[in-house]
């Protein structure tokens, strides 16, 4: 699938080559946007950096997907995920969704689910490092 929608059985229980070949896919994605999740492939036609569900990086969506892959045995791309998004919030603020390009903030800003997600994104690092969570 072009769309993030595929990405998102990895918050389900999955098989760990099913796993594996998610974060290949994430990985072909990262090649192709500056930031990651984008929520649509930015090398299909139908990509739009700012609409809603064609392109642009969601918090909410990054936690589900990283949580499973981490869950799965692929904690490298899920530590990345989980950079990529806190490097979001520390340059864009707490918005409803990004820019996967540009990194600039869309839709509306202090956005109660980013924050939601970035305290848990800093909690699973701290348990991915090895700190009580």
């Amino acid at each position: 699938s072009r769309s993030v929608g595929g990405l998102l059985a990895a918050f389900a229980p999955i098989p760990q080559d099913r796993a594996r070949a998610l974060g290949h896919r994430i990985e072909t994605l990262a090649g192709r946007s500056r930031h990651l999740v984008p929520s649509h492939d930015p090398a299909d036609p139908r990509f739009d950096a700012k609409r809603y569900w064609r392109g642009p990086v969601w918090l909410i969506v990054n936690y589900m997907i990283a949580d499973g892959l981490a869950a799965a045995g692929e904690a490298a791309i899920a530590a990345r995920i989980r950079a990529d998004s806190i490097d979001l919030i520390t340059r864009s603020g707490f918005a409803e969704y990004y820019d996967p390009l540009t990194g600039e903030p869309c839709g509306g800003d202090r956005f109660t689910w980013t924050a939601a997600m970035v305290l848990e994104f800093l909690e699973t690092s701290g348990e991915q490092a090895g700190e009580p969570g």
